[in-house]
Formats: C-alpha cells, structure tokens, sequence
C-alpha cells in the first residue's frame, strides 16, 4: 500500500477519481469487523500500517475537490487509524513521536 500511496499522491493532479476506482476496490479486502491497532510509532513499519488510511484520506479528498456524487465508506478496520490520524492534526504536541513521518492532509 505504501507504493500505491506514492503513486496516488504523485498521479492525483493529472487524473480525474474515475482513474482510481480500481484503487477504491482495494479497500474491500479490509473486511475485519473490528477496527485494526494504531501501529506503535517507535516502529518504521508505522508509515507503511497507516498508508491504507491516508490513501482514503487522499482521494476522500480528491472526491470533495471534483464535487464528485462517489459515495465510499470508510472500512470498519481503518476506522482507528483515520483517527488517530485525525487527532494527530489536532494536536499541537507532536513530541510524542519518535519515529518522525510526515503525513499531508488536505482539507
């Protein structure tokens, strides 16, 4: 996932959502019916264990720029990530982190 989230942010401009329904696809293979752990931050796997969700953050947000009527739910496994994601924005502290990743979030 963390290649195609490399391919997604870096295609995102040039192609419409129609391009990345495939990509929209991928997330039915989360079919856990409970939400996965936050990954632990000390660990370097965190970023590619958070890619998923920010993949979805990503063309969520590609949705709303192209006023799209696209309708897709977020996985129930992914639902912890996206907020610990969504915290972390909020947050001002970042000192917890000790593996230091840089995730961009357009809103």
């Amino acid at each position: 996932m963390w290649a195609l989230l490399q391919y997604v942010s870096g295609s995102m401009a040039k192609n419409s959502i129609s391009e990345f329904l495939p990509v929209l696809r991928l997330f039915s293979l989360f079919d856990e019916t409970s939400p996965l752990p936050v990954p632990d931050l000390t660990n370097p796997d965190c970023v590619q264990i958070l890619s998923p969700v920010t993949i979805f953050l990503v063309l969520s947000n590609k949705m709303k720029s192209e006023k799209t009527q696209l309708q897709f739910d977020l996985p129930i496994a992914l639902r912890a990530h996206y907020h610990f994601i969504d915290e972390l924005g909020i947050s001002s502290n970042l000192s917890m982190l000790t593996f230091k990743f840089l995730i961009l979030i357009y809103q």
